[in-house]
């Protein structure tokens, strides 16, 4: 039996970062032919059987473990190519929506993914399914929230045949989180850092950007300063200058910089604030 609800998004929905307008779970899909694509954003992944789907004149063929993200208003076409094909979706959009999918997850266009954990996000959708047929009071604000569970796991969990999924990347990188995270107190050379996972500095620094969203010295410095509050906060006898240099800040001036640009706040005025 199809289990799926299709609410009709309120004022108050619109205004929110994300909100859904439908979810399915275990459906069996049907031949879907759009000509001017759908209003919104749709996720939907294979749980059994195969599909096909037909996206800007090529074919993709969609089995389990993979999933298709489709962008607004683009002509598509998809159907079955095993009897019960049965797959999990949701249609969503928000005031961030666009933003989290281009610039955070990465996918600037309508794309076949591989999901590499698929029954967490299954799970997942089963959850905003359950939540939108309840009675729960403010069940759009939770909505909203699993929505946004859903998209980070997305970021998590997605990957292709040229990109390895969130979880992967960030695995490669731990050994250099690991020597940051050890070697944080005295200068770190970005050097130092590409040798832990065998590439050149300048492929290294590229792709910590690429995954942290951040450079590798702007990472040094937000664990230096996770450090410092530590000091701070536990130590209070230590001056502020003492403080700077046993996390590996050579110049005091420099660490209040970082630490008022991270924090939003002196390192005195964050002393007091805990106290």
């Amino acid at each position: 039996m199809k289990k799926f609800i299709l609410p009709v998004a309120t004022e108050f929905d619109l205004t929110l970062p994300y909100y859904f307008a439908g979810v399915g779970i275990r459906y069996e899909q049907e031949h879907i032919h759009r000509p001017i694509g759908h209003p919104r954003y749709q996720w939907i992944q294979c749980r059994e059987g195969k599909g096909e789907l037909y996206l800007r004149g090529n074919t993709y063929t969609l089995e389990e473990g993979k999933g298709m993200l489709l962008f607004p208003n683009e002509p598509h076409e998809y159907f079955a190519l095993t009897p019960g094909w049965t797959v999990d979706w949701i249609i969503f959009s928000g005031t961030e929506t666009e933003r989290f999918i281009r610039e955070i997850l990465g996918v600037r266009e309508s794309s076949v993914l591989t999901v590499t954990t698929p029954y967490v996000l299954a799970g997942k959708l089963e959850d905003l399914y359950d939540t939108a047929v309840s009675a729960l009071p403010a069940k759009n604000i939770l909505c909203s929230s699993l929505v946004y569970a859903i998209l980070s796991d997305l970021l998590r969990f997605l990957s292709s045949e040229k990109t390895p999924s969130m979880t992967h990347r960030l695995a490669k990188l731990g050994p250099v989180l690991a020597y940051i995270e050890q070697n944080y107190h005295r200068p770190i050379s970005l050097s130092e850092l590409a040798e832990q996972v065998g590439c050149t500095p300048q492929h290294f620094c590229a792709s910590f950007k690429r995954v942290m969203c951040q450079t590798p010295l702007e990472y040094v410095n937000m664990v230096k300063i996770r450090k410092c509050k530590e000091v701070l906060l536990e130590h209070p006898e230590t001056s502020i200058r003492e403080a700077a240099y046993s996390v590996g800040f050579e110049d005091v001036s420099y660490f209040c910089s970082i630490f008022r640009r991270t924090e939003g706040m002196s390192p005195s005025e964050f002393r007091r604030l805990h106290r």
